[in-house]
């Protein structure tokens, strides 16, 4: 059968020959595959590849030169094994970095059963002098690593989607390491997925170059309709930083990499979005929203999980504009929602956990015939002022720090949304909103 296969990135100096080792042998001695360089993939980016200060700006605030990111594909894994990595460069008294990564499990559908995964919103890391402090950040990653290390079986939480606003660096360079750091205590154990938000990808000018297109192929100043608050919450990096940082699968149908793109797990189909793009019914993005959901084969995959970073169901009291882009949102994608049976969209954005009636058109439905909206911007950034929950749709609202866990079989999926007390960090989280989600009423 097809080969198991992750993708490690890793970042260090350019130039010389680097190379990736791995085994099952934690000394690296026996039954060891080897990645050399004409295998990788090398990328690096430049304070002049940004769209505008002060992500353009060199200093040790602002733009540093991080070197290269090289990315493997790591294949012929064993399911659910620990393997051993060894990385360097050959040349005498070179570095080399030791670590281990766990496997992916068994092939999807019909090997399998059982998907868990953990999805957030909104992070950042939780000490940042320059911008503003994300308090929640450290206690939500030592929680997430309780989690995707406790191993039971086909019961391991074994994909993280983190929604958008990844690192809040803003143009900070140097907190895009220090949020690596952080969620690589994670990303060795899951498969660690992301969402672009607006603090990674809108910008006001455009990119350099003759044909002022940025990376994600989008010519001129990014997407700004008039109803929208698409600003500048990049402050110049206009997705530089993230698309160079991450490989994300080109799934079923090929994507536009981090931005949309597509992937599947045992039982569920996931599906990013990027609500920083154009979502209307003549858009790239939506043609390409519609062949993969209408070539979603549903009795493989009776799941259709779609996730975005701003949300086309919540309560919106911060923010000027938040609300006119949820109606927009609303009404670009809640038809095709209904016409595809999507059962679940996950978003962030807001700094709260919102979750909602199966709606359509801002109208309850009975269970099993509506998509369930869940708001989840809450794995660190600076919480909401006490929104009050009120619309008609919204059936739970809380302003705490958390994430969910979503556990799914081929009946029904449960989703809990988990909680944490900052002042108390040695404790477990706290299940404080659950819902069951069942399959699409005939």
């Amino acid at each position: 059968g097809r080969p198991h296969e992750i993708i490690a990135t890793f970042v260090s100096q350019c130039g010389g020959e680097p190379h990736f080792r791995y085994s099952t042998d934690r000394n690296l001695l026996e039954g060891v595959r080897h990645v050399n360089p004409p295998s990788m993939q090398t990328r690096f980016y430049h304070a002049s590849d940004m769209c505008g200060s002060p992500a353009n700006v060199t200093s040790a605030i602002y733009f540093r030169d991080m070197g290269c990111i090289y990315s493997v594909v790591v294949s012929y894994l064993q399911p659910s094994v620990m393997y051993y990595y060894q990385i360097g460069f050959e040349r005498p008294g070179a570095r080399q970095t030791f670590g281990h990564f766990l496997s992916p499990r068994a092939d999807p559908y019909p090997y399998q059963n059982r998907t868990r995964f953990i999805a957030y919103g909104d992070m950042g890391v939780q000490f940042e002098p320059h911008y503003w402090e994300r308090p929640g950040a450290s206690v939500i990653m030592d929680a997430l690593v309780q989690d995707v290390l406790v191993q039971r079986g086909d019961a391991v939480y074994d994909v993280i989607m983190h929604i958008g606003d990844l690192s809040y660096a803003v143009g900070h360079g140097y907190l895009w390491e220090q949020w690596g750091w952080l969620m690589s205590k994670v990303a060795g154990y899951a498969s660690y997925m992301i969402g672009v938000g607006n603090h990674e990808y809108d910008h006001v000018n455009p990119a350099p170059g003759k044909d002022k297109v940025d990376v994600s192929n989008t010519s001129g100043t990014g997407y700004h309709p008039e109803w929208g608050n698409l600003g500048n919450d990049s402050h110049g990096e206009c997705g530089v930083p993230t698309f160079n940082r991450f490989n994300m699968p080109t799934g079923a149908v090929p994507g536009n990499s981090v931005f949309w793109y597509t992937f599947d797990r045992p039982l569920v189909r996931f599906v990013m979005l990027s609500t920083e793009h154009d979502l209307s019914n003549t858009s790239v993005q939506y043609a390409w929203l519609e062949k993969v959901l209408s070539q979603t084969n549903r009795t493989a995959l009776p799941w259709l999980v779609v996730m975005g970073h701003r949300p086309a169901y919540s309560e919106v009291n911060a923010h000027d504009g938040d609300n006119s882009v949820s109606l927009h949102l609303r009404e670009e994608l809640d038809d095709t929602f209904m016409k595809y049976r999507v059962n679940l969209m996950l978003t962030g954005h807001m700094h709260s956990y919102q979750r909602s009636c199966p709606g359509f058109r801002g109208k309850c439905l009975p269970d099993g015939t509506a998509p369930v909206h869940i708001v989840v911007g809450t794995a660190g950034a600076q919480l909401e002022a006490a929104p009050k929950f009120t619309a008609n749709f919204t059936v739970k609202g809380y302003t705490d720090y958390g994430y969910c866990r979503v556990d799914c079989n081929r009946t029904h999926m449960h989703v809990d949304w988990v909680t944490l007390d900052l002042e108390k960090p040695s404790q477990a989280p706290k299940i404080t909103d659950s819902v069951d989600i069942p399959q699409w009423k005939e």
